[in-house]
């Protein structure tokens, strides 16, 4: 993976994870680009990103109903 399309993974996980925090989601950042953060280089640049949105809809379930 080039330079550019790093760039663009790495862009796109920042708006997804504003974007969580924003809906008070639960979430962790996994693969090669959370190991990146750590000082563990790889040639890929994958993003694996767990997010609990079943929590999240059963939060906004309970407050809607009441």
């Amino acid at each position: 993976m080039n330079s550019h399309a790093k760039n663009d993974a790495l862009e796109a996980v920042l708006l997804v994870v504003a974007a969580l925090r924003r809906l008070g989601v639960k979430y962790y950042l996994c693969g090669s680009l959370a190991g990146t953060f750590y000082g563990i280089a790889r040639s890929t640049a994958g993003v694996d990103l767990v997010a609990d949105l079943l929590e999240k809809a059963r939060r906004k379930a309970e407050t809607d109903s009441r």
